[in-house]
């Protein structure tokens, strides 16, 4: 495994460098990162939509990786090491030369004779529960890193909420990495040749495409295949009318054996119907409604009122 020290410029630029794959662009191509499609990935890639800049749970998941290293290393009794933060290393295989990864920390455990990959994960939520698999995404992206550094084995820690810690170790899994290594050399050959993935219903395909057509052109433009996606929506807005009044039902009978209830619970399951406040707008002072009255300037000024809130409770463990 042979490791290049860049700025964090170069990186950067390397990140965003058409016909250059990273693990950590793996879990979107594969579909499997909420924040950003493969179709938006493409379109950043040719340029047609901005990358993102640095957000701040990425400025915080950076800040936090030290800590949760350090609770690794007292967890599991092992060592650890820091390539850089800016360090890559590149796939081995020169059919694959196009093919990097930032590791996180590698793991030199006395029990193993080759070292791990480590992957250090900060989140805000509760996304992996205990006696579940680390999260789909995270998998796929450490899989990736473990083929590129010809490596057998790794770990995965993650602290979420700010207090809690877990960390399980990974094993390659070969028929994974070949299928996964599958798709991306199918997307970046799609980069290269221009060929947009398909759409998908992510509110990341919807910010791309905004980004893309942000204004009309005054122009029809036809298209023979939009009665069958006509008559699709147009069923789809049939079911989700009915989906909508199934809620609405399901919801009425709880509130009415509810009743004035604050909590009802049952069979382990628990749901809260509380009263809230909703302020009032444009509340003008007496002093003030005066002036406008008399000015002929229309405004309009509601009283608070309050309404009750149904929500499922968490059920107890989770």
């Amino acid at each position: 495994m042979h490791s290049i020290e860049l700025s964090r410029e170069d990186w950067l630029a390397l990140h965003r460098t058409p016909g250059v794959i990273t693990a950590s662009q793996v879990p979107t191509i594969l579909g499997l990162n909420k924040w950003c499609s493969p179709f938006t990935l493409f379109q950043q890639f040719r340029g047609r939509v901005p990358w993102p800049d640095e957000s701040i749970a990425m400025m915080m998941g950076h800040a936090a990786e030290p800590v949760i290293d350090k609770l690794y290393r007292r967890a599991t009794g092992r060592d650890t090491s820091d390539l850089g933060d800016y360090a890559v290393v590149q796939h081995p295989d020169p059919s694959l030369d196009w093919l990097y990864c930032t590791t996180d920390r590698l793991i030199h455990d006395p029990q193993r004779k080759e070292p791990g990959v480590l992957e250090l994960k900060h989140s805000g939520m509760w996304i992996w529960p205990d006696g579940e698999a680390p999260p789909l995404d995270y998998q796929a992206q450490i899989q990736i890193q473990m083929d590129i550094c010809g490596v057998q084995w790794g770990s995965l820690a993650m602290v979420y909420s700010n207090r809690s810690f877990r960390y399980c170790d990974v094993e390659i899994n070969p028929a994974f990495v070949a299928a996964t290594k599958t798709a991306i050399r199918q997307f970046r050959d799609r980069v290269l040749n221009d060929e947009p993935p398909a759409v998908d219903g992510t509110e990341s395909t919807t910010g791309a495409l905004k980004c893309l057509y942000p204004y009309d052109s005054g122009e029809v433009v036809q298209w023979a295949g939009l009665g069958e996606v006509a008559i699709c929506l147009a069923a789809v807005e049939v079911e989700k009318k009915v989906v909508l009044e199934r809620e609405a039902e399901l919801k009425n009978q709880i509130r009415a054996v509810m009743r004035d209830g604050t909590i009802i619970e049952g069979s382990g399951y628990s749901f809260s119907n509380r009263a809230q406040t909703r302020a009032g707008y444009l509340r003008v002072p007496a002093e003030l409604r005066d002036r406008l009255t008399a000015s002929a300037i229309k405004f309009t000024e509601t009283e608070p009122s309050e309404y009750r809130v149904l929500r499922q409770m968490k059920q107890k463990g989770e």
